[in-house]
């Protein structure tokens, strides 16, 4: 064999021992840390939340919908059965019962965007618990009166829908709960908690406004509607 090429391999496996451990101290080698460090502490910003606890958050309901704690000896692993027990208090389409046939019933609140920068992104997220007739009794969301969501059935369980609010920055945006129901046949309803409205990945971090978003949906996910 060639002692030359001999001496040569083992100067090549001194360089891949040196570089390997050069990458296990910086990460990826020649590429500092800091930017990724950054990146990492991204924290939401939070204009509005509510758990509904010490008050009912601000929201004006009509119909069904009532503020309070839900009955678990009526819907016995329900809304109220124990899943939420650090949080209690919620807005629902009837505490104690079942909601009633043929109404339609509202829960508004308003959101001020007028202070919010652009560009930027703000979304709103809540918590909720839904029992209804399938197909034939509905919740939406509305945004400034345009339905932005609908659903029909059930939850199976609680869960914690999105929705992007950005287009409304700027303005006033009002969100509208609405349970509407027909005249025959009726559920436990549909229960809230935890509304959140927030900018996801604030400006002034070196990451661009496209890439921030999806950084926050790779790491929490949300519906986009």
């Amino acid at each position: 064999r060639d002692p030359g090429r001999r001496v040569h391999g083992r100067a090549v496996a001194r360089r891949h021992v040196l570089v390997g451990a050069l990458r296990g101290l910086s990460g990826r080698a020649g590429r500092p840390r800091n930017r990724v460090a950054r990146a990492a502490e991204i924290v939401p910003q939070v204009l509005y939340t509510s758990e509904f606890e010490a008050d009912n958050g601000g929201f004006s309901p009509s119909g069904d919908w009532q503020w309070g704690t839900p009955n678990s000896a009526a819907y016995p692993g329900g809304p109220g059965g124990g899943s939420r027990p650090n949080s209690p208090n919620v807005w629902g389409t009837q505490l104690s019962g079942p909601y009633t046939n043929g109404l339609v019933s509202h829960l508004i609140r308003s959101f001020d965007l007028t202070a919010v920068p652009t560009p930027e992104s703000v979304l709103l997220k809540w918590s909720e618990w839904l029992e209804t007739e399938a197909g034939y009794d509905f919740a939406s969301v509305l945004l400034n009166g345009q339905v932005a969501m609908t659903s029909s059935g059930s939850s199976s369980g609680w869960r914690d829908p999105v929705l992007d609010l950005s287009p409304f920055i700027g303005q006033i945006v009002s969100v509208d709960f609405v349970l509407e129901t027909d005249s025959i046949i009726n559920y436990p309803g549909w229960y809230l908690d935890d509304v959140r409205v927030f900018i996801p990945c604030p400006s002034g971090s070196d990451l661009s406004l496209e890439a921030r978003r999806a950084k926050w949906e790779r790491g929490r996910g949300f519906l986009r509607t």
